[in-house]
């Protein structure tokens, strides 16, 4: 199962099954459903690398999600 961290928000982590590797794009929607939290922009980071939605997640992937906010 992946693991997806909302760090930065009063969720915990979020496990999630899936039977194949999938975009992180296509899951993250369904995380922060299931956490609760409202998804706006976010940085997404595994093993000390930012990923894109375009990278694929696998089971036992842990992965952290902050949340991106402009300062501009």
């Amino acid at each position: 199962m992946p693991v997806l961290n909302f760090k930065l928000t009063n969720k915990d982590k979020v496990t999630l099954e899936i039977s194949e590797p999938q975009k992180l794009g296509k899951l993250l929607p369904v995380a922060a459903q299931k956490a609760g939290i409202k998804l706006g922009g976010f940085i997404a980071i595994k093993n000390g690398k930012v990923i894109t939605r375009e990278h694929l997640v696998e089971n036992g992937d842990e992965i952290n999600i902050f949340p991106a906010i402009s300062g501009g």
